[in-house]
């Protein structure tokens, strides 16, 4: 689904039976339809998100339609070729190290890191950046399969966004209690989709 809202251009829904990704938070939420969207996982959304400041990535719910839906925020990094995506990593707080040098998601990371990276000479320092900000135990090369799609692949530059990834989750109990499924009119059940993106994520980062 096409958002307009500048700082993220997309929603995705999915169906979530299995536990939720977030290491934290081991109980698994069953029979959910999960809508996530990724602010800042372009260069150009990221110049908008990081003039809101990131008070809001502390939320854990989101209050919309009447409703209070569980909301995970995690990082996500966006590695792109000619506008097209190439890999990602997904992190969440745990994965990285602690302290206040640590600025990879943030307006001063974004600014500096948050481009165009060129392979000669420059490649090595980016892998530099994500080591110094991202725990041993986590294999970031293996994740994003840095030698086969990066170092081997003949490509001589891609962009990298320093974003977000926003899920809420929306029972389904929920759901089909605005849907009359002996007439198969499901259409009060897209119109409370409608308003969780535009009356609840919309206004995320306020």
């Amino acid at each position: 689904m096409q958002i307009p809202f500048g700082w993220a251009r997309e929603v995705l829904l999915e169906h979530w039976v299995n536990p939720k990704p977030n290491p934290a938070k081991p109980e698994p939420p069953q029979g959910y339809l999960a809508l996530s969207l990724f602010p800042g996982n372009t260069v150009g959304q990221g110049n908008q998100l990081y003039e809101h400041g990131l008070d809001w990535t502390g939320k854990e719910s989101l209050a919309v339609a009447g409703l209070e839906l569980e909301l995970d925020i995690f990082y996500h990094i966006k590695f792109m070729h000619f506008n097209g995506y190439v890999s990602g990593l997904w992190l969440w707080p745990q994965h990285l190290k602690e302290g206040e040098y640590n600025t990879l998601f943030s307006a001063e990371g974004f600014q500096k890191s948050g481009r165009k990276w060129r392979k000669k000479g420059q490649w090595d320092t980016l892998a530099a950046l994500l080591d110094e900000h991202i725990k041993p135990e986590v294999d970031w090369r293996a994740e994003c399969q840095w030698q086969k799609k990066f170092i081997d692949s003949g490509r001589n530059y891609f962009d990298v966004a320093f974003g977000f990834g926003v899920e809420a989750y929306l029972p389904y109990n929920q759901l089909l209690t605005q849907a009359d499924v002996e007439a198969d009119d499901f259409s009060k059940a897209g119109t409370l989709l409608d308003r969780i993106i535009d009356e609840g994520f919309q206004h995320l980062l306020k």
